[in-house]
């Protein structure tokens, strides 16, 4: 398969192809071409979707990095909620559960650490009106559960902040 057919194909889900001008892009040599040259590389050697979960586990990996307690959290839930960390950040089932732990997830961080909804779009693989909607299903729990789902998150919001109390007691009040 033809390099620019390949770009094209790759491509065609973002930007129309018709717009791209690829022997530009190849004689300008820059490092922006030198990315693209890389990327469709390695979507020809590995598949789409390899290289996608590629990106996505190493560009949550450098955000883990710059905030381990960001990385505590989502263990935290993940092991609370028993919905794994991947699938937390970039599932896309609408099961209870797995809305329950990206909702105390996204709680938790926002009211932590004062990040923007735009700040989680980093971390999460969601828009903003996404996590929005997750944050305010979190802050509208009523202080007296009814439903078996609410009585769940309820208990995965009272753990996670028991968890929370013992780590700032643990580091000196420091998250």
């Amino acid at each position: 398969m033809g390099k620019n057919l390949l770009i094209n194909k790759a491509l065609s889900r973002f930007v129309k192809p018709k717009s791209i001008d690829f022997e530009m892009l190849a004689r300008t040599g820059s490092i922006s071409n030198q990315i693209l040259d890389e990327l469709f590389e390695a979507v020809e050697v590995i598949g789409i979707e390899k290289t996608i979960k590629t990106l996505q586990e190493a560009k949550m990996g450098s955000l883990l990095k710059q905030d381990v307690n960001i990385d505590f959290i989502l263990n935290a839930i993940s092991e609370l909620s028993g919905v794994a960390k991947q699938k937390i950040l970039y599932g896309n089932d609408r099961s209870d559960d797995k809305k329950i732990a990206v909702a105390v997830s996204v709680f938790v961080i926002k009211n932590e650490f004062n990040y923007s909804f735009t700040d989680l779009k980093r971390i999460f693989n969601k828009d903003q009106s996404a996590l929005c909607r997750y944050y305010e299903i979190v802050q509208n729990l009523s202080k007296k559960p009814k439903t078996d789902f609410e009585k769940k998150l309820d208990g995965v919001l009272k753990q996670m902040n028991l968890l929370l109390t013992e780590k700032k007691l643990s580091d000196g009040n420091k998250i």
